[in-house]
């Protein structure tokens, strides 16, 4: 019995010592930690001194940089990348960001722009996304690269909203299904009208009208694909088609 009792105050020494150990060696390492970080962020060798700003298209370096505030003389690893990325995240036209550091001195700023895909009229031109956000980028005569919406009335616009209205939506969609398609190739968009709930109406280039539904957007685009590249086989051009029949009207022009 005092055998087993002394084997297990043995037992109980030797698991305190190894607790006492273990915490002494967390407080150590604690402590080079702590001295360590703080050393660093003191360090003159660490100060930022350059920032370069990578992909972007139409937001400026200088406009990127003044938004991030970040200061030359900024110890680089004081810097808050999550706070930056949330500051730069406010821009509509930015639609995600990556922010790098590049030890002892850079910061790298890749930044991924919103595309518009089509233009609404409100007093000037409106630049939209495929997310239905309204970008900081308006004209005063059309961007000719894009279609016109049209047929919808969207009193107040504010940068970096989402239009909820649903003709802008199923104009968005029908958009983005020509976008995927070939028929780009053959046929350019320049209006689309959604004054109708039923029925999107597209004017092209050549002057032709496509009646397009409201639904299946994809699908009637390669139908549309089909006979475009039918009447340009038969060097023929059309004045209206009409998608919303299985059996496509087409009529020709003189």
């Amino acid at each position: 019995a005092n055998k087993k009792k002394l084997y297990s105050n043995t037992n109980i020494k030797v698991i305190a010592v190894h607790i006492v150990s273990g915490l002494f060696f967390l407080g150590i390492l604690g402590f080079l930690v702590l001295n360590i970080n703080k050393y660093l962020k003191n360090d003159p060798g660490f100060t930022i001194k350059k920032v370069v700003v990578e992909n972007n298209v139409n937001v400026s370096a200088d406009q990127i940089i003044r938004v991030l505030g970040i200061s030359k003389n900024q110890n680089i690893f004081k810097l808050k990348v999550n706070e930056c990325a949330e500051k730069l995240l406010k821009l509509p036209s930015i639609k995600n960001i990556r922010i790098f550091k590049k030890l002892p001195d850079k910061i790298v700023v890749r930044i991924y722009e919103r595309t518009p895909i089509f233009q609404f009229y409100n007093g000037c031109y409106f630049y939209v996304d495929d997310e239905g956000i309204v970008l900081d980028k308006m004209t005063r005569r059309p961007d000719p690269s894009l279609p016109i919406v049209e047929g919808v009335n969207i009193p107040v616009v504010n940068f970096g909203t989402k239009l909820e209205k649903p003709q802008l939506f199923m104009a968005m969609k029908a958009v983005k299904a020509y976008n995927q398609s070939t028929v780009k190739k053959s046929i350019t968009i320049t209006n689309i009208d959604v004054g109708k709930s039923d029925n999107i109406v597209i004017l092209t280039s050549s002057g032709g009208t496509i009646y397009f539904g409201k639904d299946d957007f994809l699908y009637r685009m390669q139908k549309l694909n089909e006979i475009s590249r039918d009447l340009t086989k038969k060097q023929l051009v059309f004045n209206v088609i009409d998608l919303r029949f299985e059996n496509v009207p087409v009529t020709l022009r003189n």
